[in-house]
C-alpha cells in the first residue's frame, strides 16, 4: 500500500493495523542500525498526512527536480507506465483540467510526463500545508549537485544531526555531478521545452507538438528555476542559481 496505491495516502487511510505495523517496521530498522534518528527515503507521491497521522514527530524534506529534466528522464525508463496512458499508470485517473490538456495534445506522452510531474507537485504543496514550519524542507536536486556541502550542511541542522567524522567520511566518498541535474541527451524521444513568461506564473509548453495544440503549461513554481528556452536534445540547462534560504532546504 505504501508504494504501490493510485493516488495519495491520507491521515484518514490509517488504521490501528497500519499505524502498528509501520511503527513497528521503522524501529525496529532504527533498532537494527542503532541510531536514535532514522532517516527513509521515499519517492512518487508525498504520503505526507499518512506518515504524520503515525508519526508526528516526523520531519520531511523534500527534494524538487527542474520539471523539464524529470519529464525528460521518465520518458527514458523502461518501468515508467505512462506509454500505456494514465488508464494502465500507478498513478491513478488524470483530473478533468488534466485530462483535457493530455486530449489536446494529441496523447503526447512528453505531455503527460509533464502534467504527472505537476500533478504529484501540486500533491506535495497540499500534503506539506498543513505542517509547521519546523518540520518541512525543500530543497533543489540542482543545488545539491551544485553545492553540496552547503545544501547537506542546511539538511542535517533541519533534522538535528551533527556533521561528524563519519558523515564526513561518507560524504567524501561521493562524487556530485552537475550533468545528474541536466536531462540525457541519450535518446531521440527527448522532447523540446519552452518556458515561457506568456502564461502565469510560468508556462511549459512542448515545441514538437503540432502547432494547433495550445497544450500542457504548468508552472514551474516560484523556486528559482529561470524563464528560457531549453532544448533537451542537447542536455543543457540553464544556470541556476542557488535557491534563497527563504525557501528552505529538503530531502
Amino acid at each position: 500500500m505504501l508504494s504501490t496505491s493510485a493516488r495519495d495516502l491520507l491521515a484518514s487511510d490509517v488504521t490501528p493495523w497500519l499505524d502498528r505495523r509501520l511503527r513497528e517496521f521503522f524501529l525496529s530498522r532504527a533498532s537494527a542500525q542503532q541510531v536514535d534518528t532514522f532517516i527513509h527515503k521515499l519517492t512518487g507521491w508525498p504520503r505526507i498526512g499518512f506518515l504524520d497521522q503515525i508519526f508526528p514527530e516526523a520531519r520531511f524534506i523534500h527534494v524538487i527536480r527542474d520539471g523539464r529534466a524529470v519529464a525528460n528522464s521518465w520518458l527514458q525508463m523502461p518501468w515508467w507506465l505512462g506509454y500505456g496512458g494514465p488508464e494502465r499508470w500507478q498513478w491513478g485517473p488524470l483530473g478533468p483540467e488534466l485530462a483535457a490538456e493530455w486530449e489536446q495534445s494529441g496523447h503526447s506522452f512528453a505531455v503527460l510526463a509533464g502534467l504527472l510531474w505537476a500533478l504529484l507537485v501540486d500533491a506535495f504543496d497540499a500534503a506539506a500545508s498543513p505542517l509547521p514550519k519546523g518540520r518541512w524542507l525543500e530543497v533543489r536536486y540542482e543545488d545539491v549537485t551544485a553545492r553540496p556541502r552547503q545544501a547537506f550542511e542546511a539538511m542535517l541542522e533541519f533534522c538535528d544531526l551533527p556533521w561528524d567524522g563519519g558523515f564526513e567520511r561518507g560524504f567524501r566518498r561521493h562524487r556530485f555531478e552537475r550533468g545528474r541535474a541536466e536531462p540525457s541527451a541519450a535518446t531521440s524521444r527527448a522532447p523540446r521545452w519552452t518556458v515561457s513568461p506568456a502564461s502565469s506564473p510560468a508556462a511549459l509548453t512542448l515545441t514538437d507538438t503540432p502547432p494547433n495544440a495550445d497544450l500542457a503549461r504548468r508552472r514551474m513554481r516560484p523556486v528559482s528555476y529561470e524563464l528560457a528556452t531549453v532544448n533537451l536534445t542537447s542536455g543543457v540547462l540553464p544556470e541556476l542559481p542557488l535557491v534563497s534560504t527563504a525557501r528552505a532546504v529538503a530531502v
